[in-house]
C-alpha cells in the first residue's frame, strides 16, 4: 500500500511540473538537512523562478522542508533512500554525478578567503556526501578546512583521498604522493607528530624512486621528515615555522619547512 501511495505521489508530482522529480533525486544524493536553496541554482539552464517552484511543490507534498527563511531545504533520510531505491543503477550514477557537479559550481572559488567559509561550512556535510574523494572539488574543501584551522576534519577528509586516488591512480602517481604527503601534514597539525614522522618515512623512498634525490618534492619530504622527527608532544594546531605550500616545476603540491 505504502508503495501504491508513493508512486502516486511521484507520479502526480511529476505532472504538475516536470523539474520537481529531478531536484527530489539530487537532494537525495547530499546530506539531509540545510542545503542551500543557491546550490540548486548552479543546475544549468534552469532559471531560480523554476526552482522555487518545484520545491514549493515538493514541500506542499511533504517530500521536503523548506526553512522559514526559504534559504535552505531538508530532506527526511527515508525519502531520500526510497527516492534513489526508485532509479535504475544507471539513473543513480548519473544523477550522483549531477549532484556533484552542480555542488562544485555552488563552491566559493577561493577557499583561503576567510569571507568565503561560512558559505563553506554550510556546505560541508553536503560536499562530504556528493563528491568524489579524489575530486578537485573536494580538494577546494580540504583547503578550506586548513586555512580554517580545522585541522581534525581535514585529516579524516584528506585520509579518504589518499586512499581514493592510491586506488584508482596507484602509489607511484604524483597526485598519490601529493596527497600522502598532505595527510602527514595534516596529522601533525593535530599532534600525532609520530604517526606523521612515519609517514613521510614511508613517503621518503618513494619519492626518491618517483622523482629522484635531489628533486625539490623529495627535498621538501626529507626536510619535513627531518623536523617531525625531531620534535615530539606538540600540541594540536601548532605548527614549527608555519609550513608553508609551494609548487614545484612538476606543479604538484608540496609541503616546504621554512627554516629559521
Amino acid at each position: 500500500m505504502l508503495a501504491r501511495v508513493w508512486a502516486i505521489t511521484r507520479q502526480r508530482i511529476a505532472e504538475r511540473d516536470a523539474l520537481a522529480p529531478r531536484l527530489l533525486a539530487l537532494l537525495a544524493c547530499y546530506a539531509p538537512d540545510q542545503l542551500p536553496v543557491d546550490v540548486l541554482h548552479h543546475l544549468p539552464e534552469v532559471e531560480p523562478v523554476r526552482v522555487g517552484k518545484a520545491l514549493a511543490l515538493l514541500a506542499s507534498y511533504s517530500m521536503i522542508t523548506i526553512s522559514n527563511d526559504r534559504d535552505a531545504v531538508s530532506v527526511h533520510r527515508l525519502v531520500q533512500a526510497v527516492t534513489l531505491a526508485d532509479l535504475s543503477g544507471q539513473q543513480r550514477r548519473t544523477v550522483r554525478e549531477e549532484a556533484a557537479s552542480v555542488l562544485a559550481a555552488a563552491l566559493p572559488e577561493n577557499p583561503t578567503v576567510i569571507g568565503t567559509w561560512a558559505l563553506y561550512g554550510r556546505l560541508l556535510p553536503h560536499a562530504r556526501t556528493a563528491l568524489a574523494p579524489e575530486s578537485d572539488a573536494m580538494n577546494q574543501v580540504i583547503d578550506y578546512l586548513k586555512a580554517s584551522g580545522a585541522y581534525a576534519t581535514a585529516m579524516t577528509v584528506q585520509h579518504h583521498r589518499y586512499r581514493a586516488l592510491l586506488d584508482r591512480d596507484g602509489p607511484h602517481h604524483l597526485r598519490t604522493l601529493v596527497a600522502q604527503a598532505e595527510l602527514a601534514y595534516y596529522t601533525a597539525m593535530v599532534g600525532d607528530v609520530v604517526g606523521a614522522r612515519d609517514q613521510f618515512a614511508a613517503l621518503l623512498p618513494i619519492r626518491e624512486r618517483v622523482s629522484g634525490a635531489e628533486h625539490p618534492d623529495t627535498l621538501a619530504v626529507r626536510a619535513n621528515l627531518a623536523r617531525w622527527s625531531g620534535r615530539r608532544g606538540m600540541r594540536p594546531g601548532r605548527a614549527i615555522n608555519s609550513p608553508s605550500w609551494y609548487r614545484s616545476v612538476s606543479g604538484s603540491r608540496v609541503l616546504s619547512i621554512r627554516t629559521r
